[in-house]
């Protein structure tokens, strides 16, 4: 019998990232989120880069991702995304000409 993974921060956040950006066309910036999205649910870690798909119409980003945090039911604690993204713990992957780069100097941007 198999024991099942346990689950970790952000499980559930991923899993949505997976399955929105799941069939993206080869080598756009959606399908390096979904390939990102898969290893980090694979990985199972809370230390690895989170990847985040940035639309322009995520910003300000912080606050949209807290916002959907809580209207989605992704269960992160307050904050989880303010304080990884300040900390440098995230992969931003542009799609759509979003300019953020200088706001979040410590994480890497794709």
């Amino acid at each position: 019998m198999t024991v099942p993974l346990s689950p970790f921060a952000a499980e559930l956040y991923l899993r949505e990232l997976r399955d929105r950006t799941a069939g993206a066309p080869p080598g756009s910036a959606r399908e390096l989120a979904w390939l990102w999205a898969c290893a980090a649910l694979d990985v199972r870690c809370d230390s690895i880069l989170i990847p985040i798909l940035v639309l322009p119409e995520d910003l300000p980003l912080a606050e949209t991702l807290e916002r959907r945090n809580g209207e989605r039911g992704w269960g992160l604690p307050p904050d989880y995304f303010r304080e990884r993204l300040e900390r440098g713990g995230c992969l931003l992957v542009l799609d759509g000409g979003a300019r953020i780069a200088d706001q979040y100097p410590r994480c890497r941007i794709v």
